[in-house]
């Protein structure tokens, strides 16, 4: 039902929703009167604060370019050092690369850290440094860059190409380090006969190079990265805030917000930095001077036209308002005789549910018997034939001391496999659904183990296709359950057309987050009216052999407990059911 206390608070608000409303278009009227004045009035200011503002800008890209190429071209010297290369190589002169790297990052103050990363990711030397011109120090704890940004971004370059990554924050075993430090990552990947052997990086310090980087009398300079994120502004870095211009489309430069800022793009390699000039506070103070006294003015009389405003609109609010109310309290009482309607079906899917699972249920136990029956045909015949024949060497009095012992141990061997099939046969009927990582294979071999009399009786080829030994996670006695009604059907359907060479064709395979799994049999598959309906609750294929709810619950279990699905076609001389599992 509606608040109705809301409601007539929001209907309370609404006189003041029309008088703001109106306040703020005619604030909105005077600033665009106000800007149009200033562009014409004040056309040479922003002239001369362009041509001003343009040549800072080229400055400062030098500047940046500088200080890059600087380090890059020391990065390129260590990549080509024959020591270096030897390490990669031979992991030769261990010493003499780790000289390498203390002598480099001694002499350039800036670096923070020197890195070669093999081409799995791991760090294999890292030297690193705590402040801007503190001793460095080699790294003993290693750690894995394989799913950092520059690792991914260096590995797609070329031979002798360099990466050097946005502005950003310092980052150790995934967390920002606190105080932040203001880095940038310049890597370059290393090749050896065209294969890859991994990265060269280094992280530079660039707290002193912003500070002189936005260092100006003239202008208040901040810096913008690709994202539109702003980096630094007002002499502090800034983080999580976005710049209130959208600069994606900025080419090379431009003037916003009506020439108060200028904004240039600056480009070294991949990095792209943006640059913004604000005008100077006391050209902002002496056009504001300019105008104060005309806008005072004008918003007192804003006001005034308000209130009058305010009255004339708000007067049929009241009718609006007790409306809406009506038509409400009209729609909540349909809403509650909707939801009833919705529990009453719901509580009817659960009961058939329900009696569904009970039925399944009680067709496995029959399966279950069965199955064990067969298992035991055959070793039951064997201990049958092992008493005849201790039977026979007793009339013949030939029954010595070997032979006893050999008869005992062929019947044990076979006790052990009845007790054997009773525990594999409990373990699959157990009703223990916890979920875990299991083979999709290995849940194919148990369950061919289960009905392995049956398979082999019949004479049927089951064959299974996993090269890469694929894992899911969820309830495996669910899955196998699931399964094993597809398997019975193949099996069933063999007997019933008379197949002859049986054949069974499980393919298990992944693309992507997806799993694939085929069953595929050459038992004549199924009529095209009826394979619709196949999964539908209570229709049979078998007329009154069968129950109608095997590939259902089948369904239902890839459905709600694997949130995959289960599709049917028909093949040539069989059918192929396909059911895809995402990861």
């Amino acid at each position: 039902m509606i608040d109705i206390i809301n409601l007539t608070q929001s209907a309370k608000s609404y006189k003041s929703k029309v008088f703001f409303s109106f306040i703020i278009f005619a604030v909105l009227m005077l600033a665009s009167t106000t800007i149009v004045h200033i562009y014409f009035t004040k056309q040479n200011i922003k002239d001369e604060f362009k041509i001003q503002s343009s040549l800072q800008a080229k400055d400062k890209a030098i500047y940046l370019n500088n200080f890059i190429q600087k380090r890059v071209d020391t990065i390129n010297a260590v990549k080509n050092n024959p020591y270096f290369a030897q390490f990669i190589d031979f992991e030769n002169y261990k010493h003499n690369t780790n000289f390498l790297f203390f002598t480099i990052i001694e002499e350039n103050k800036d670096f923070m850290q020197l890195r070669y990363i093999d081409e799995f990711g791991d760090e294999k030397l890292r030297f690193d440094r705590k402040v801007i011109g503190s001793v460095a120090y080699k790294i003993a704890h290693l750690q894995n860059k394989k799913n950092r940004y520059y690792f991914k971004e260096t590995k797609k370059l070329k031979q002798n190409e360099i990466f050097v990554s946005k502005i950003d924050f310092n980052i150790e075993n995934g967390k920002v380090q606190e105080p932040k430090i203001p880095v940038v990552r310049i890597s370059t990947p290393i090749y050896r006969l065209d294969e890859f052997k991994g990265i060269l990086i280094a992280n530079i310090f660039i707290d002193d190079f912003i500070a002189q980087f936005t260092n100006s009398l003239v202008f208040d300079i901040s810096l913008i990265d690709e994202q539109n994120n702003i980096i630094y502004q007002h002499d502090k870095y800034i983080t999580n805030k976005a710049f209130s211009t959208p600069i994606k489309h900025i080419k090379n430069e431009s003037m916003i917000d009506d020439g108060n800022r200028y904004v240039k793009k600056l480009m070294m390699y991949n990095l792209v930095v943006y640059i913004c000039l604000n005008k100077n506070s006391k050209i902002k103070q002496q056009m504001l001077e300019n105008y104060i006294y005309m806008t005072t003015i004008i918003l007192l009389i804003t006001f005034m036209l308000a209130f009058l405003y305010m009255y004339i609109v708000s007067k049929p609010v009241n009718n609006i308002f007790k409306i809406v109310i009506d038509k409400s309290n009209q729609l909540y009482k349909q809403a509650n005789e909707l939801k009833q309607r919705v529990d009453e079906e719901i509580l009817k899917n659960k009961t058939k549910d329900t009696m569904i699972e009970h039925q399944a249920k009680m067709t496995e136990l029959g399966d279950m018997i069965s199955n064990i029956a067969h298992q035991w045909r055959h070793p039951i015949t064997r201990i049958s034939l092992v008493l005849q024949n201790l039977k026979l060497f007793k009339k013949q009095n030939i029954l010595d001391d070997e032979r006893f012992e050999n008869s005992l141990m062929i019947a044990q061997e076979q006790i052990e496999f009845m007790s054997s099939t009773i525990d594999n046969f409990r373990e699959f009927y157990r009703s223990n659904h916890d979920k875990i990582n299991f083979s999709i294979k290995q849940s194919f071999i148990k369950i061919l183990n289960i009905i392995d009399a049956e398979i082999k009786n019949k004479g049927i080829l089951v064959n299974i296709k996993d090269n890469k030994n694929i894992n899911i996670y969820g309830s495996q006695n669910l899955f196998m359950q699931a399964i094993l009604t597809i398997v019975i059907n193949s099996k069933d359907a063999f007997v019933e057309n008379s197949t002859k060479n049986p054949k069974i064709e499980i393919t298990i395979n992944q693309k992507e987050d997806k799993v694939i799994i085929k069953i595929r049999d050459n038992a004549g598959g199924i009529n095209e009216k009826i394979a619709k309906k196949i999964f539908e609750p209570y229709f049979s294929t078998k007329g009154t052999k069968g129950t109608g709810v095997g590939l259902y619950l089948s369904k239902r279990i890839f459905q709600d407990s694997f949130n995959g699905s289960i599709e049917f076609a028909n093949i040539q001389y069989g059918s192929c059911f396909t059911i895809i599992i995402k990861k």
